[in-house]
């Protein structure tokens, strides 16, 4: 009888950890689906904004900023309601990332609030900021790419203050960046965590 209710128990724990790693992979695609998000949408808006200023209106760029971030962000909220309606396992991972998801995105809009006051290091601080949200995430998740997206944010920050590159070069260069440290890193994590299903 002992031996039953041990393999019982057994089989228990197993299906446990089963279904607990399926769920921070699929916790994985998820942080995906928003990087291939985000990375494009910021791309997008910095190349949209490059446009008007070869066309000398850039005082509408905003406009193009606001309407791209909020088709992103709604794309992003039913992503993530759909997923979590199906996911209903909560786990210390998921609660963490969580917390330090939403306070970094309070702080980032803190921050874009705030630096419109001074244009001339705007850009740059913003990369600092993405940086460090790629640099803590890469090694959360011991992700390599998204480290080296880091790196590379911080980086594209240091050359825009040293170089003194005009506005222009740095949404060109910082639409190939956001490309390269956000998109394609989220397509690699979707792509890791497929085969590895």
């Amino acid at each position: 009888m002992n031996k039953l209710r041990e393999k019982i128990e057994c089989e228990g724990k197993i299906d446990y950890i089963y279904h607990t790693l399926k769920h921070i992979g699929q916790i994985e695609k998820n942080s995906g689906f928003h990087y291939m998000v985000w990375g494009t949408a910021i791309a997008l808006a910095m190349i949209v904004h490059f446009i008007l200023l070869l066309n000398s209106v850039p005082d509408i760029a905003i406009y193009g900023w606001i309407s791209i971030t909020i088709v992103a962000s709604i794309m992003s909220v039913i992503y993530f309601l759909s997923e979590r309606k199906k996911n209903k396992i909560r786990s210390y991972e998921t609660d963490h990332s969580r917390s330090i998801s939403l306070v970094f995105h309070l702080f980032l809009f803190l921050l874009l609030f705030f630096i419109g006051q001074d244009k001339e290091y705007s850009i740059p601080i913003i990369y600092m900021v993405y940086g460090a949200w790629l640099l803590i995430t890469g090694s959360i998740m011991k992700f390599r790419p998204f480290v080296l997206g880091g790196i590379l944010n911080w980086i594209l920050a240091l050359i825009f203050i040293y170089a003194s590159l005009s506005l222009s070069n740095q949404l060109l260069l910082g639409a190939i960046v956001c490309l390269l440290s956000y998109t394609l890193p989220g397509y690699l994590l979707n792509k890791r965590t497929i085969e590895n299903a």
